[in-house]
């Protein structure tokens, strides 16, 4: 159920399950629609002959929607008009009900002097009432006493019984009889069927109208048509009967409890706290108005597709030759070169036709050099993809053949190592000891002589402890026999044997690598602590060797003096940097990466990375190998 609630002439109602609009608002939401539809066709019709079709459209519409507006307000006026009328009505028993509460309350006090009050006298009071009943309308049912209540005082007014309507008697009113000493002695009733009140009738209402009458709590007292089937029902659990109880007065088109949309207008006795109802159908009162809506509309429909398919049809001719313009368009564009528009005519179709031609004619041309181009650019890419792959091949024979020159490199130095130290040491070493024997056990007697004995001596010596530095510079057999840890722990106990400070820290253990990373690394770490005792200074130095996973790293890190950064405009002197680029080009070789990060003041650090590709162990095998 709904209800329209508000002052007389409001425009807010409700319709059905609590559903608020404003009058019209039906026809207004879907004029929205239209224009957002005609929106969105706008954006989407690109093509002419869809803007044609639009421009019919929107030159018609307006038509359309005027007569849309006039059979709209046309349909309110006469919803505002019954309504308007049904408050009338409904006004109109009220005021009916107000004389009629008159007359029973002018009778009442009447009856109340005129009845005994001796309790001797039941009978002729009893006499009485039924003498007047017979005399009154048929509208009073009943005359009787009943007891007064705790709350019933002398000299009060009409008293309504809160007890429901009765279908037979219909509502009871009172007034307290008061005896000689102001005492309420009883209280005199007079029941009454207000639905045969002259005037209280829907003969002159539309078919379906209905007119009913509420106490205060919501209790139907009467109800025209169906009386017997209305009277006594409370309807208070309605919402919109409780919103009519409490407004009191008002107007708009709801659904009444039996399921028929009506205008409705519902107003308030003056003497008596009831409400009067008054309902009319709106099928019937709008019938006329909604016919003609649905007319207009269905007219402007009609109209409306005429003019469109009108305007589609002429649109169609109209655009006939821009189509044909159209697809010889996409047919360049699909390579067909030699494709041409026809120009008939003078029309700005032709003109078109014949830039059309002129563009075309111009696209050949430029496709046809630009063909040309493209296969010279081929050409020349498939010449520089064979210079790089022959540049490709030739970087890695050098680098095949730098990796071979520094295996023999190498291979030379330990073959030289190994021929001084079984050679040219040992035989200083055997002079050394003989001379040393010799002059332990002939020494000469003159002191010149044991002098120039010493000298000897001391430069065998000397020979003997150039050999062990040379056979050390050219390959350490530290490193073939003990591995790459230990022979860069002895190049660190020999700068801290020079005064260094050194410290050394590795976690290879026993482990050995492969002979090439060992040569690459151990050379790297040589040359790194050269510098140092070159260029660093009397600085601390650290050195670490470890292990990641397949990668060893090497670092050295001073804290001397440094040097800045080399820039490409910075080019070396023959002989500068020849270390730097050896130990770059050393780790490269080993698909590794070597890092040199040096500032003035902040010392140099040294980080060189290569991936193990495989380990062996250590022993003879290995220095066989070498």
């Amino acid at each position: 159920m709904g209800a329209t609630i508000g002052p007389v002439g409001l425009s807010v109602h409700l319709v059905s399950n609590r559903e608020w609009r404003i009058t019209g608002g039906l026809l207004l939401s879907d004029v929205a629609r239209l224009v957002v539809g005609g929106q969105r066709f706008l954006g989407l019709g690109g093509s002419i002959r869809a803007r044609l079709v639009l421009l019919a459209f929107v030159s018609t519409a307006p038509l359309l929607l005027l007569a849309a507006v006039n059979a709209s307000q046309d349909l309110t006026a006469a919803r505002q008009d019954a309504q308007l009328e049904a408050l009338r009505v409904a006004q109109l028993h009220a005021d009916l009900i107000d004389e009629h509460l008159q007359s029973v309350d002018t009778l009442l006090r009447a009856l109340t002097t005129a009845v005994s009050t001796e309790p001797a006298d039941p009978a002729i009071n009893e006499q009485l009432l039924r003498g007047v009943l017979a005399d009154l309308p048929p509208s009073y049912t009943a005359l009787f006493f009943s007891s007064p209540t705790a709350q019933t005082r002398a000299g009060s007014g009409l008293i309504f019984d809160s007890s429901p309507a009765s279908v037979a008697t219909g509502v009871v009113l009172g007034r307290p009889v008061t005896g000689d000493n102001g005492q309420v002695k009883a209280i005199l009733n007079v029941a009454t069927r207000l639905d045969r009140l002259p005037r209280l009738e829907t003969r002159d209402l539309p078919s379906g109208s209905i007119i009913m009458i509420l106490d205060e709590r919501g209790v139907v007292l009467a109800h025209s048509p169906d009386y017997d089937a209305w009277v006594g029902r409370d309807l208070s659990n309605l919402s919109y009967v409780r919103e009519a109880l409490s407004h009191r007065v008002g107007s708009g088109e709801l659904v009444s409890a039996d399921g028929v949309t009506r205008l409705s207008a519902f107003t308030t006795a003056t003497r008596a706290p009831w409400l009067v109802y008054v309902g009319l159908p709106s099928e019937i009162v709008l019938g006329s108005s909604r016919v003609a809506l649905l007319r207009n509309l269905w007219f402007g429909v009609v109209a409306l597709a005429a003019a469109v398919l009108v305007a589609w049809l002429l649109a169609g001719r109209i655009t006939d030759p821009l189509r044909r313009l159209t697809a010889d368009a996409a047919a360049l564009g699909r390579g067909d070169l030699t494709r041409r528009a026809r120009a008939d005519g003078r029309g700005e179709t032709a003109v078109l036709a014949a830039v059309f031609n002129q563009m075309a004619e111009d696209v050949e041309h430029h496709v046809t050099g630009l063909a040309a181009s493209q296969l010279r650019e081929q050409e020349a890419r498939l010449a520089a993809e064979a210079a790089t792959q022959q540049i490709a091949v030739r970087e890695g024979r050098l680098q095949d053949l730098v990796r071979r020159l520094q295996v023999a490199q190498e291979e030379e130095r330990r073959r030289v190592a190994y021929e001084i130290h079984d050679g040219l040491a040992q035989v200083a070493a055997s002079a050394h000891q003989h001379l040393q024997t010799f002059a332990d056990y002939h020494a000469p007697e003159s002191p010149s002589g044991r002098e120039a004995l010493g000298r000897t001596v001391e430069l065998v010596q000397r020979t003997v402890r150039e050999a062990r530095r040379l056979i050390a510079g050219l390959r350490p057999t530290v490193l073939d026999d003990f591995g790459l840890a230990t022979a860069i722990r002895l190049e660190v106990e020999a700068l801290r044997s020079e005064g260094w400070q050194v410290t050394y820290d590795e976690d290879l253990g026993d482990q050995r690598l492969a002979s090439q990373i060992e040569t690459a690394l151990f050379r790297v770490a040589q040359e790194a602590l050269t510098n140092v005792r070159k260029h660093a200074g009397r600085v601390r130095v650290a050195v670490s060797l470890e292990q990641h996973d397949d990668l060893v790293r090497l670092e050295v890190r001073d804290w001397g003096r440094g040097f800045g950064a080399v820039g490409p405009q910075d080019r070396p002197r023959p002989g500068e940097r020849v270390g730097l680029l050896s130990m770059h080009e050393r780790v490269a070789l080993l698909h590794g990466h070597c890092t040199v990060v040096s500032q003035p003041g902040q010392g140099t650090q040294v980080i060189a990375e290569v991936p193990m590709t495989h380990l062996v162990g250590a022993g003879a095998g290995d220095k066989d190998g070498a």
